[in-house]
């Protein structure tokens, strides 16, 4: 018993006919009333009454239409679940993201975008280490990542693509002499303890970077609030994107970085051999509106 066979049923007690039914089918008599033979055969029951006018159904045949009825019908539901899924109408997503990701509005941009097109998508966001988003996505927990690059390079099995870039700036202390400054050159923070808003290898790279050296004092923060809470509490100086200057921490303050010219970039990542239609529509609904914000401008 497959669904043709149920559909070639369904027709004949519809049409009370086998040779109207065969028509609507769009196929020969004799291999429609083949068909329903080898029905009625598995199925160890007389399904129709035949006269030479007309065909009934008998009382099995009756209580089994309702139920191919049914059959039918979830056939073709799941049939649309699944075509559905794969345009990326239905299904569910996972964004892992840094606090970057946040403060920087793209996150919150894109997940409007995607949920005003696919609203029946559900959407499952959590904050994310970036030492660990690579991990997660290779590993299928997450689908999508929102960190920065530090121009450090990823995994090749993840897809890496820019989305946004700001300058660098400094948080510090308002106690801190530097802070009366307007910009803060990159030199005067050689000497100064910093503190870790990112366990990140990139993150780290790049202090050494702005100092041209390895920094004497470091404090870790196990994350950016907690770290910007040290800076305020003037253990240390931070480098932060531009973004992060909209979390207001009482203490803080933000100060270009003067004398360093690379930029915080926002990345997303993905994973390079991605099959989900749910992603790939996320992913693609991105591009195309990123596309035309910067032809807009």
């Amino acid at each position: 018993m497959d669904l043709r066979q149920l559909r070639y049923f369904l027709a004949v007690a519809q049409e009370g006919h086998f040779g109207r039914a065969a028509n609507r089918l769009h196929i020969v008599q004799p291999a429609l009333s083949m068909q329903i033979r080898a029905l009625e055969e598995s199925l160890g029951a007389q399904l129709f009454k035949r006269t030479s006018r007309r065909v009934e159904l008998t009382e099995a045949g009756a209580l089994f239409r309702i139920e191919v009825e049914r059959t039918i019908a979830q056939a073709e539901h799941a049939k649309l679940v699944v075509q559905r899924a794969a345009r990326g109408e239905l299904g569910r997503i996972r964004i892992g993201f840094s606090s970057g990701a946040t403060f920087a509005g793209l996150l919150s941009r894109h997940i409007r975008w995607f949920h005003a097109r696919y609203p029946k998508v559900e959407m499952d966001l959590r904050e994310v280490a970036v030492t660990l988003q690579v991990d997660d996505i290779v590993a299928g927990r997450l689908d999508l990542g929102y960190c920065p690059a530090y121009g450090g390079t990823f995994d090749p099995r993840v897809a890496v693509e820019f989305v946004g870039s700001w300058p660098h700036l400094v948080a510090i202390s308002r106690d801190h002499p530097l802070a009366a400054n307007e910009t803060i050159p990159a030199k005067s923070l050689i000497n100064e303890p910093v503190v870790y808003l990112s366990g990140a290898h990139g993150y780290v790279d790049l202090v050494r970077r702005v100092l041209g050296r390895e920094p004497e004092v470091i404090y870790r923060a196990s994350s950016v609030l907690t770290g910007l809470t040290m800076v305020a509490g003037g253990l240390g100086f931070a480098l932060a994107a531009q973004p992060l200057s909209e979390m207001r921490i009482p203490g803080v303050a933000y100060r270009p970085l003067a004398g360093f010219g690379q930029q915080y970039t926002l990345a997303m990542l993905s994973r390079a051999d991605e099959t989900s239609g749910v992603v790939n529509a996320f992913l693609k609904l991105v591009r195309a509106r990123s596309v035309q914000r910067q032809g807009a401008r």
